[in-house]
């Protein structure tokens, strides 16, 4: 993974681009070099082109030769028509003698090989001919240097025309990436804008790329901040005003018997029928509160304090569902609790909160479940994991509807904070419920 990271990055890209750009610069240069060499030598460095050219100057001499009545050992008079012509270097073939001139002036050097008389061409742009002296008939020979001029012009324009595809190159790289950050600008900006449905697409697999996908999660994570904000609003708006109408009815109920204990004329029956009932109202109104505490814990704070203890895993349990088996036994219920093997270990968990996690689950049995079908809870352990399961029929008619399932979610972040997993499942005609707690072994309780 690392690897392909290190491929998708910037650096390598540009490296890879400069050398893209550095191999066509090369390609450039010689396709250019070959070409130009071509077109040079067929217009200019042909054999008819050097003829054309060396046959004017060399007709040219002749006449400044004949006019001036010139030696072939007169080596001011060839200087001065060489400097006219900074191309040409001219060698003249005389009689114990040879003149070599540039278009810097002449030189007279000895030569004792006697006349040299020769015509016609030779190789590297030298042509030779006859010219009549004064003092006779001898050799010229012209050399065009010309050629070096057309070699390196041709050098020249294919080093610039590589530089120029160079440069192309690299530039049309950096306009990419500067329209890649130019398209990642405008979609931030159109989000900071308020438009949380833009989504922002990452156009390459690089640092840009990965800023564009870090950019898109925090929208969604906006998105999301936002729509939980408005679920524990409109929770809030629900569970407000649905309280605030049924306290006001248990309460009503409960100052008013209160009202009527106080007389002292009322018989003993009536008095204990009386205080039933305000029990009664102190229940619903305790649920109530209950059901304000599980507002809070699921929606008020996105972390539950814990102070953790550890107990024996077998002995919290049993004693947690035998006071909920009388409970449920005493409103018309019957539990059916079923050990699946021994149980050996221990629990670290915040006692008041898992006790509240199985009131919440009672709560649930005792307003939707149907009293003519047990209750059965089942009590397992699976290697470092207890397992304790609650299924019910459910009643025809249930006694009372739940307004937005704050018990469930409040097991469910009850249970997961203390390291467990909360599952629930429903049917037509049950509702199964699953708490996982993690366990500590005998050796590992010890070690704490």
């Amino acid at each position: 993974m690392a690897e392909r990271k290190r491929f998708h990055s910037m650096t390598f890209k540009l490296m890879a681009a400069v050398c893209f750009a550095f191999a066509l610069a090369v390609l450039t240069f010689l396709a250019s070099f070959l070409v130009g060499g071509k077109v040079v030598d067929h217009f200019f460095l042909s054999s008819s082109a050097m003829d054309t050219r060396l046959g004017k100057e060399i007709q040219s001499f002749r006449e400044y030769v004949s006019s001036n009545q010139i030696a072939s050992t007169d080596v001011n008079a060839i200087g001065n028509w060489n400097r006219e012509r900074q191309h040409i270097e001219v060698t003249v073939y005389g009689m114990n003698s040879t003149v070599s001139s540039t278009a810097e002036g002449a030189v007279l050097i000895s030569n004792e090989l006697g006349l040299v008389i020769r015509a016609g061409e030779l190789s590297d742009g030298v042509r030779e001919y006859p010219v009549n002296f004064a003092d006779g008939v001898h050799v010229v020979a012209l050399y065009d240097s010309y050629t070096w001029l057309y070699v390196a012009a041709v050098v020249t324009a294919s080093l610039l025309l590589a530089v120029i595809v160079f440069l192309s190159t690299v530039l049309l790289y950096d306009q990419y990436m500067t329209r890649t950050v130019q398209t990642l600008s405008r979609q931030v900006r159109q989000v900071s804008q308020g438009d949380l449905q833009m989504r922002i697409r990452p156009m390459s697999q690089d640092e840009i790329g990965q800023l564009a996908m870090d950019v898109d999660n925090m929208r969604l994570s906006i998105i999301d901040k936002l729509r939980r904000e408005e679920e524990a609003w409109q929770a809030n708006t629900q569970l407000i005003t649905a309280i605030s109408h049924d306290v006001r009815t248990p309460l009503t109920a409960l100052m008013g018997y209160l009202e009527v204990i106080s007389d002292e004329a009322l018989s003993p029956e009536d008095r204990k029928a009386y205080l039933e009932i305000c029990k009664n109202n102190a229940r619903r109104l305790k649920g109530l509160t209950d059901e304000l505490f599980g507002f809070f814990l699921v929606f008020g704070k996105p972390t539950v304090d814990q102070s953790p203890e550890l107990f024996d895993a077998a002995m919290l349990i049993e004693q947690i569902m035998m006071e909920h088996q009388l409970n449920l036994s005493q409103r018309g219920f019957q539990m059916e609790l079923v050990h699946e093997g021994e149980i050996s270990g221990n629990l670290k968990v915040d006692l008041t909160h898992l006790r509240r996690v199985f009131d919440n689950l009672i709560s649930n049995v005792n307003k939707y479940a149907d009293p003519e079908h047990p209750i059965l809870v089942t009590i397992r352990q699976e290697e470092e994991e207890l397992t304790v399961s609650m299924e019910n029929h459910i009643a025809p008619r249930p006694v009372q509807v739940e307004r937005n399932g704050i018990g469930l979610k409040t097991c469910h972040k009850l249970v997961t904070a203390m390291g467990g997993e909360f599952n629930q499942s429903r049917t037509d005609h049950t509702f199964r419920v699953e708490v996982l707690l993690p366990m500590l072994l005998s050796a590992e309780a010890a070690e704490i």
